[in-house]
């Protein structure tokens, strides 16, 4: 198991604006994102408060984490979907 650690990359957020699948989609850009062994990525639709990294520790296996923030920061009134993944690097 790999020991969390903070990211030699920082936190990074890539906002996007809600929309309505079929209608009223904002723009999508691709964005590469350097990431190392150990670095754990989350992935959130507008259906999740934006206050949900708060409490982060990243010692949870992902999908304990990837529940809890469903659980907690899901908004009642919308869809919402929670990807919690931990890259573990390159297969040799």
């Amino acid at each position: 198991m790999l020991t969390p650690r903070p990211s030699r990359f920082g936190n990074r957020w890539y906002l996007r604006g809600g929309g309505v699948v079929g209608r009223h989609l904002p723009t999508a850009y691709a964005s590469l994102v350097p990431v190392a062994p150990g670095d754990i990525l989350i992935f959130a639709t507008d259906g999740i408060r934006s206050d949900f990294s708060e409490g982060l520790t990243g010692s949870e296996v992902p999908q304990r984490t990837a529940d809890r923030i469903l659980a907690q920061y899901g908004k009642h009134t919308d869809d919402a979907l929670v990807l919690v993944a931990r890259y573990v690097g390159q297969a040799s």
